[in-house]
């Protein structure tokens, strides 16, 4: 949940979670790091967003190390 600027509240319902390793074909990191799935690689805890078909907001909490792109 988050307030907005103009004090609106932003949230959403978790409807699926899954785990990837960086070895997985599905993971985003699996083929290289860019700058698009560097927060991959990052400290774990942060979260990676992107959209899926054009139309889902999904989100992604990193976890393990900042050499493998788990999450």
């Amino acid at each position: 949940m988050k307030r907005q600027p103009t004090g609106e509240l932003l949230w959403g319902v978790i409807v699926e979670t899954e785990v990837y390793s960086q070895s997985g074909p599905a993971c985003h990191g699996h083929r290289r790091r860019s700058p698009q799935n560097e927060t991959l690689f990052g400290e774990p805890g942060h979260l990676y967003v992107y959209v899926s078909y054009g139309i889902h907001h999904c989100v992604k909490r990193t976890r393990l190390s900042t050499t493998s792109g788990w999450a």
